[in-house]
């Protein structure tokens, strides 16, 4: 009898899964943790393409997309101000493997970081990291966003 009642169950998840989409269905449950782009207080920009969202709760939150070149500086700006980016030169392996790096061609990236409140606590942050690599692609910069969890322990601020 508990069998059929859980394969009831499954069934009808299956079924409203489809008819309104598993995303929708999801915040129907509450569950926004399983959403970078909620836990990063982010939105990706309609123009971003590429678009690679990936999550695991006791390492990171990641999510890296490619958009136009001359977007990336208005877009990065809407969450930290233009005096934290910082800028670095990149060269060899630090250069991101979306990217066609072109013989000759020096690629910067710009970062910046911060702490931001953790899911909804007001007594929680995580630290949420932004990375930037505009000419990644002809007439496009690559955008990494990553956030640790607050009982992770620090990581490196690379890529």
């Amino acid at each position: 009898m508990a069998l059929n009642r859980r394969l009831l169950w499954a069934a009808a998840l299956m079924i409203a899964c489809l008819v309104a989409g598993c995303e929708n269905l999801r915040h129907w449950h509450g569950d926004e943790t399983a959403d970078p782009e909620y836990v990063l207080k982010i939105e990706i920009p309609s123009s971003a393409t590429n678009i690679d969202k990936q999550f695991d709760p006791a390492i990171a939150y990641d999510i890296k997309f490619l958009m136009p070149d001359d977007q990336w500086r208005s877009y990065a700006t809407k969450y930290y101000s233009a005096d934290k980016l910082t800028a670095k030169p990149l060269a060899g392996e630090e250069i991101p493997p979306i990217c066609l790096a072109r013989e000759g061609m020096a690629l910067t990236q710009w970062s910046a970081s911060g702490d931001i409140p953790y899911l909804n606590a007001s007594d929680v942050t995580a630290r949420r990291f932004f990375w930037a690599v505009p000419g990644c692609r002809p007439d496009q910069a690559y955008v990494h966003w990553r956030l640790i969890p607050p009982d992770m322990a620090p990581m490196s601020s690379t890529r």
